[in-house]
Parts: structure tokens; C-alpha cells; sequence
């Protein structure tokens, strides 16, 4: 243990932790001192966030990618798998153009474009499935 001489006379060091201790210093204060907040550490104010709601990741990025992989998945069932893609392909136009607008504070661009990607693949799957159900 490292220590030095405060001015009022008592020991002051750093105990097998890191923690800076004095011969005063009891488990409580150990405690208080790893539950205390970091911001107390920073200079000047704190960093302003965006509200909680703002950070949220669109909805409709996720319904279009859970329409679309179900699309994907569904497309042998006639019409079925046209209208999953279509739903997809509209959520995910609809994320994408909303995220664009609020690129800063919108997370999950990607999930809205690969949920517009499986939407466009699961419509033209079930439109050529559907053209090879009535060849015969």
C-alpha cells in the first residue's frame, strides 16, 4: 500500500483496489465511493441527450423486417407470399424515408433496408410462383 502524509496528520493510500484510503476510511465510505455517479468527475455541464423516445429504433423497420423474412418464408402459399413482400416493401419505404429524416437521432437503418429488400425479393418469389402454379 502506497501512502502519504495528509495535513491533518492521518495516513492516506491506495489499498489493493485502487481505492484511496485513509486510516478513517470504513467499508461504507469504500462502497459510497464505487456507487457515486462518474458525471461528478466531468467538468462543466453534462452532455445534453436526445429524449428517450427520439432514440428509439422505428417500428416499422422491425415490422417490415419480420414481414419480409416471413415473406421469404411463406412465399410457396399462393398470394400469400405477394402480399407479405408488398406490406414489407411499404414499412421498410416508409422507415427508410423517416430515418432519413432523423439521421442523427434513428438508429436501425439498416434493419429498414433489409427489410425492404426481403419485401421486393418475397413479391417477385410469389409472383413467379404464382406464374408457375398456373402453367399448370
Amino acid at each position: 500500500m502506497l501512502a502519504t502524509q495528509e495535513p491533518q496528520g492521518r495516513l492516506k493510500g491506495l489499498d489493493s483496489c485502487g481505492f484511496v484510503v485513509s486510516a478513517t476510511t470504513t467499508w461504507e465510505d469504500r462502497l459510497m465511493d464505487t456507487l457515486r455517479d462518474p458525471m461528478d468527475d466531468l467538468d462543466g455541464p453534462a452532455p445534453v441527450m436526445p429524449p428517450r423516445d427520439e432514440l428509439r429504433r422505428p417500428r416499422w423497420a422491425l415490422v417490415s423486417l419480420i414481414v419480409g423474412i416471413l415473406g421469404i418464408a411463406l412465399g410457396f402459399v399462393p398470394y400469400l407470399g405477394i402480399l407479405l413482400g408488398a406490406v414489407a416493401a411499404v414499412l421498410g419505404h416508409g422507415a427508410l424515408r423517416l430515418i432519413d429524416r432523423h439521421p442523427h437521432t434513428l438508429p436501425g437503418r439498416g434493419m429498414a433496408l433489409t427489410g425492404t429488400v426481403l419485401g421486393y425479393a418475397a413479391l417477385a418469389f410469389g409472383v413467379a410462383w404464382l406464374l408457375v402454379l398456373m402453367q399448370f
